[in-house]
């Protein structure tokens, strides 16, 4: 109770603030450990109490929290006592908030990426269709057909790893099938959201060109070394369709139960008579990516 012509200011417990803002005193004690609001003290029994200031502090640090704003921010904020820093701090958060958008929207277009190919797996096993080869850019290429650990992990720990896929590229000889190079390959559209989308006239191209398509699964331990393509040429003898001896193929999944590791990958196989003017005939023997320059990642 106050005596008339008393002005000193009400003064509230935390307790109190916390039920008056809807805020709870954990979070308020929590401010004050990060410095952003220093309450007073009674001199009597030194307990902590709060006036108007301190509550409307506690007020401008529940609506930065509402808008995603971290501690140390908020902190920031506080220190600034212009219209004009206020105004560069801003522009700076809203340039920080708009390049986390586009990271996240690159993010849900490698997820939606992903999933397709998973849709691929699920819907695509041992049926065939004529697909265009999609075009894509060659990264990295091997002559040897195989993975080498010590030329990929570069590629490996470099941002561009996850908008490609690894791609073998086999030739037929006679009713075997042997891969004379493995390549990472950023397809379309995903090489126009990756880091070396500035880059792709620089880079080795396999060309688009309509293909045989189907999904295989291959046993990991043997995918690489046993490869078997029979079935889809025996497709396409059945349907009379003319494929050259070629196969590109797409590592797109791993399904994994147990110890045991089953990769799935689409499988291209140009047509005679699919390729683009100015490329080779069917019994030609060169691969359908130029001979560009592969980035030095």
């Amino acid at each position: 109770q106050k005596r008339k012509g008393d002005r000193r200011m009400k003064r509230y417990s935390i307790h109190s603030v916390a039920e008056l803002l809807g805020v709870s005193a954990d979070a308020i004690r929590l401010y004050e450990k990060e410095g952003l609001v220093k309450p007073l003290r009674d001199e009597k029994n030194g307990y902590r109490y709060y006036e108007n200031e301190q509550i409307h502090k506690i007020m401008g640090i529940h609506l930065y929290r509402q808008i995603d704003m971290g501690l140390s921010q908020i902190k920031r904020m506080f220190g600034i006592d212009t219209f004009d820093g206020l105004e560069s701090e801003f522009d700076r958060l809203i340039d920080s908030n708009e390049a986390q958008i586009e990271r996240l929207r690159i993010k849900t277009d490698k997820l939606r990426f992903m999933k397709q190919h998973i849709m691929s797996v699920k819907h695509g096993i041992d049926r065939y269709e004529i697909r265009e080869l999609p075009t894509g850019y060659v990264i990295h290429a091997n002559s040897t057909g195989e993975i080498k650990y010590s030329e990929i992990k570069e590629i490996f720990n470099n941002p561009a790893f996850s908008f490609g896929n690894m791609c073998y590229h086999i030739k037929k000889q006679g009713d075997s099938f042997a891969s004379d190079s493995l390549m990472f390959v950023i397809r379309e559209p995903m090489i126009g959201i990756s880091p070396l989308k500035d880059e792709k006239k620089e880079l080795g191209r396999i060309e688009g060109v309509k293909s045989l398509y189907t999904i295989q699964s291959f046993d990991e331990k043997t995918a690489g070394i046993e490869w078997d393509f029979s079935r889809i040429y025996e497709y396409a003898g059945k349907h009379e369709i003319e494929c050259t001896d070629e196969i590109y193929a797409f590592y797109i999944y791993s399904l994994v139960a147990g110890e045991k590791i089953m990769d799935y990958y689409e499988i291209f196989v140009p047509l005679c008579d699919g390729k683009k003017h100015g490329e080779e005939d069917c019994a030609g023997d060169e691969k359908l990516y130029g001979q560009k320059k592969m980035i030095n990642l």
